[in-house]
């Protein structure tokens, strides 16, 4: 996978994490993300908000070159505003760079998807078969969006 094509596919994982936090939320987020740089800061100095921004930083960080991409990157949703805005950090494993492949939960990529306790709606039993139906949905749905992109 070349550079390009891998920010594309950072785009649509964020599409999806997206989904993703409505899903555990029981809201509708805006579609907004806010990358935050330094685990634990609040200073908006030590953040990105625009998504083009975002997909560049998480490129920079995670593709080295076509072949060398860092594995097992985790993507944690931290907070979401009341506005419906989605803070999320992402923490790099230090495994040595390898082709683009499944990742941790065979998952397409490098990426983790995880949430903060936090985030979850208390009245939603993410133990449910309904739950974990529309989870893999949103999985489905970010494969096939992967084939496409593929093609």
């Amino acid at each position: 996978m070349d550079r390009e094509k891998f920010k594309v596919f950072t785009h649509l994982m964020l599409d999806n994490l997206e989904r993703y936090t409505d899903l555990h939320t029981g809201k509708r987020s805006s579609g907004k993300f806010i990358l935050n740089l330094n685990s634990g800061l609040k200073s908006s100095a030590d953040t990105i908000e625009d998504r083009n921004s975002i997909v560049e930083h998480i490129t920079s960080k995670v593709f080295i070159a076509p072949g060398k991409i860092y594995p097992c990157v985790d993507l944690r949703i931290l907070d979401v505003s009341k506005k419906g805005d989605i803070t999320i950090e992402i923490a790099i494993a230090g495994l040595d760079p390898c082709p683009f492949q499944n990742g941790m939960y065979d998952f397409p990529g490098p990426f983790n998807w995880l949430t903060s306790e936090s985030i979850i709606n208390p009245k939603i039993d993410v133990s449910t078969d309904e739950f974990q139906k529309q989870k893999n949905l949103i999985r489905e749905n970010f494969r096939s969006s992967l084939h496409k992109l593929e093609q």
